[in-house]
């Protein structure tokens, strides 16, 4: 769930919206009708999510979205909030918050549900009548609040994730954390639903040889070589050597078996990427350990170096693909269109019946034709006769007709472009 995502609601969100999302994953979103603002949900394509509508679209004081989640037979409302600072510019006063976020409480109460998202109160702060006042409305719709610690830079506790008190067991490890962003922390939480089906994985094999018990294995060898230490036969003691070894083997490190999720990885993802991934995570983990500012800085430093790595691979990639795609205009707007985030498949008529189609389909090429002829000066046909415009007597008729050479057949083929079927 996001807040603040500053999106238009217009086309030119299309080419963000392709930029932040991972592969095999949607969005919900709800821009603001101006500068700033908006919230979203990004979610896996495999869950079910179907936008809601609740009269918090009304409001002023915050903004909503409200989807509802269903995996398999669970289901769960999700709303995203987000309110504005109030200043003189925006008339947004915290009694007004009040009054629409009890309106918008009282809506959505009877479903279940988990409420998220900034509301600028400082909740933290124990002589804060504010946070004590939203807190005892959360209080008397039996809710609570279930983020403690900060979530922005200087300390306080600006973003929630709310629920029911009776429904304690449906969030688990509500967690702030420090990711280096700018002002808030995202908040991490897990939600305690029916896992998706999971999609056919590919089935690997493998050994767990670290585990292997040196001693004990060294001791089997040396009983191995002991036993086989009087046969004289070269074949024979190949073939004992080849089914004890595995014998052995299979005793200390047994093959097993498990299904693996095949991701599907960006086109322009590479090793070099994979590398310093695993660099920025074993900074953050040290960073994580040690607590000190200076690991922090190694963390943040590699941070920044994976992401001009990703837009070097992204410009790349893409700007290969279109200098490959000149020749084949297809192919160029495809790279096009999925470089910008936009479906040229749209169907306009989609909501149509097959004859309304036909006809207009019929249409569309008979407009076509009839602005093609208004585009012609006007010929007075009284004054210049047909033979005179086309300068050849129209009594004349053709019988006779020599077939065309083999030659003449070629140098039609040969002087064709590429892209004429046959």
């Amino acid at each position: 769930m996001l807040t603040e995502t500053w999106l238009s609601g217009d086309c030119r969100d299309a080419p963000v919206i392709a930029e932040i999302l991972p592969p095999a994953y949607k969005i919900q979103e709800k821009s603001r009708q101006g500068r700033g603002g908006g919230t979203a949900i990004i979610y896996k394509d495999s869950i079910g999510v179907s936008r809601r509508n609740h009269t918090a679209t009304l409001a002023k004081s915050f903004e909503a979205l409200s989807v509802e989640l269903r995996i398999i037979s669970d289901c769960v409302m999700v709303h995203t909030i987000y309110r504005p600072p109030p200043s003189k510019k925006n008339g947004f006063s915290f009694a007004m918050l009040m009054e629409e976020f009890e309106s918008f409480l009282h809506e959505i109460q009877f479903n279940r549900f988990i409420l998220c998202g900034d509301l600028n109160i400082h909740l933290d702060d124990p002589s804060s009548s504010e946070g004590k006042r939203f807190l005892d409305l959360l209080n008397s719709f039996d809710l609570v609040q279930l983020v403690n610690g900060a979530t922005h830079r200087k300390g306080h506790t600006l973003d929630v994730i709310i629920a029911r008190s009776t429904d304690a067991d449906l969030l688990a490890n509500v967690s702030p954390i420090d990711m280096c962003f700018p002002d808030h922390y995202p908040v991490f939480f897990v939600i305690n639903l029916s896992r998706p089906t999971r999609a056919s994985g590919k089935e690997i094999s493998y050994r767990q040889i670290r585990k292997i018990k040196l001693d004990n294995l060294s001791a089997d060898i040396d009983r191995f070589v002991s036993e086989t230490a009087s046969i004289d036969d070269l074949n024979h003691l190949v073939s004992e050597y080849t089914t004890s070894m595995k014998s052995i083997v299979d005793k200390h490190a047994p093959v097993k078996t498990r299904v693996i999720n095949q991701k599907i990885e960006a086109p322009w993802y590479n090793d070099d990427i994979r590398a310093a991934k695993q660099v920025r995570r074993r900074y953050e983990k040290l960073w994580r350990d040690s607590g000190l500012m200076v690991h922090r800085q190694m963390f943040v430093n590699q941070r920044d170096n994976v992401n001009s790595m990703i837009d070097d691979a992204k410009t790349n990639f893409y700007t290969g693909m279109i200098e490959d795609s000149t020749s084949d205009s297809r192919r160029l707007f495809r790279a096009v269109s999925n470089l910008l985030g936009s479906d040229t498949r749209v169907d306009p008529l989609s909501d149509t019946t097959p004859s309304e189609k036909v006809e207009a389909f019929a249409k569309f090429f008979s407009d076509k034709i009839k602005k093609i002829q208004l585009g012609f000066p006007a010929i007075d046909t009284d004054v210049i006769t047909a033979s005179e415009s086309y300068g050849f007597d129209l009594d004349i008729k053709w019988g006779d007709f020599e077939p065309a050479t083999a030659d003449e057949v070629r140098c039609i083929v040969m002087n064709c472009p590429n892209k004429v079927e046959f």
